[in-house]
């Protein structure tokens, strides 16, 4: 999150894309130029962007396991490496018409994670630690950040409520309605990851 101090006035956003009204504050088209040339607008930025760590890759790469074939998941995608989604079958059948190497897996992964990344750092309000952070971007890895912005789980984090978070993380152990025996374990080796000191 960011801060902004702003004629004496002083806000907080997100991001761009989320402003908040305030008296006095200028409008966001205009505040950028504003910021260039008013020194009584002073931009406090007072939280960085989280990552994830090696040791939440490494965890993520054991959980999702590598395949160098495509493969179609227990909820009926197609996936490559370690759960890359190929989204029609044109890809399969052309973009993978040679087995995906471990290198590149691993690669593609680290692609794929920035996303799951920055939708983590957007959406969360809360402070994290690093173990936090890593087991919910594992979690939105394997649910999807468009399920994970509409959550119950979400809800918990940000209301601080971190007692109340694996016991919502354990809802997700399901596929097309059947609860998975995969998924259950996936989700105590996070929820583990999350209780981690």
């Amino acid at each position: 999150m960011v801060g902004m101090r702003i004629v004496g006035c002083e806000i907080s956003v997100q991001c761009w894309d989320e402003w908040v009204d305030c008296p006095g504050v200028p409008t966001r088209s205009n505040l950028r130029d504003r910021m260039a040339s008013d020194d009584t607008i002073t931009l406090i930025e007072w939280g960085t962007p989280m990552d994830i760590s090696q040791n939440g890759v490494d965890s993520l790469e054991s959980l999702e396991g590598y395949s160098a074939e495509p493969y179609e998941c227990a909820s009926k995608k197609w996936t490559v490496g370690y759960g890359h989604r190929l989204y029609s079958k044109e890809a399969r059948q052309s973009a993978w018409d040679m087995p995906c190497s471990l290198e590149d897996a691993k690669a593609i992964l680290r692609e794929d994670l920035e996303f799951f990344v920055k939708g983590v750092n957007k959406y969360v309000k809360r402070e994290l630690t690093q173990n936090q952070f890593d087991a919910i971007v594992s979690l939105v890895y394997n649910i999807g950040l468009g399920a994970f912005k509409k959550s119950t789980l979400l809800k918990r984090i940000n209301s601080g409520n971190f007692e109340g978070v694996p016991s919502q993380m354990r809802r997700w152990n399901k596929s097309d309605g059947r609860i998975l025996k995969g998924l259950k374990r996936r989700r105590e080796t996070e929820i583990k990851l999350w209780n981690k000191k």
